[in-house]
Parts: structure tokens; sequence; C-alpha cells
């Protein structure tokens, strides 16, 4: 058997590293603590950065709508102008036969 003093000095022994190991430990958790706090800082970076990129995706995709519709307007306004120019050249034309026939003459249509 041991005697007193050997199992105090144990004791104590145990206790110094129970006692290394508590501060370990609580070292280990603020290290811990900060790496979430920055961690999470790295987030909200990120979910910055990735709301920017949305938004700016956003500006320009109204931007390709605004001009998408006056490309649209426009292609309505040409062809709406088509539209009346060849029924103006078609009524010309027929004012030209009609002349042609009223006149006779069949020189630069057929008769």
């Amino acid at each position: 058997m041991r005697g007193t003093e050997a199992l105090e000095t144990d004791l104590a022994d145990v206790r110094n590293k129970l006692s290394s190991y508590e501060e370990k430990v609580t070292e280990l958790e603020g290290k811990l603590d900060r790496l979430s706090r920055y961690n999470s800082g790295q987030t909200l970076e990120k979910a910055q950065t990735t709301l920017q990129s949305a938004q700016e995706a956003n500006r320009k995709i109204e931007h390709l709508e605004k001009e998408r519709s006056k490309r649209i307007s426009d292609q309505r306004v040409a062809e709406a102008e088509s539209e009346t120019a060849s029924v103006a050249w078609k009524k010309r034309q027929e004012d030209i036969r009609g002349l042609d026939a009223a006149t006779g003459s069949c020189a630069p249509s057929p008769c």
C-alpha cells in the first residue's frame, strides 16, 4: 500500500492535470467562438455578394425587357408602314392600269 503522502501527491498531480485540461478546453471554446463569428461574417459577405449579383442581373433583365418592348413597338410601326406602302403601291398600279385602259396604251403593263 502506498502512503498518504504519495496519494496526496498523486491527487495534486491529477488536479493540476485537470486544471490544465480545463484551461485548454476554455481556450479551445474561445477559439471556436471566434471562428464561428468569423465564418458568420464570411457568410454575410457571400450573401451580400450574391445579392449584388442578383440585383445586377435583375437590372440587365429589366434593360433587355425595355429594349425588347421598344423593338417590338418599332417592328409594329415598320409593319404598319410597310403595309401602308404596299396598299399605296397596289392603288397606284390600279390607277395606272385604269389610265392605260382609258387611253388605250398597253406599254408598261399587259392589256
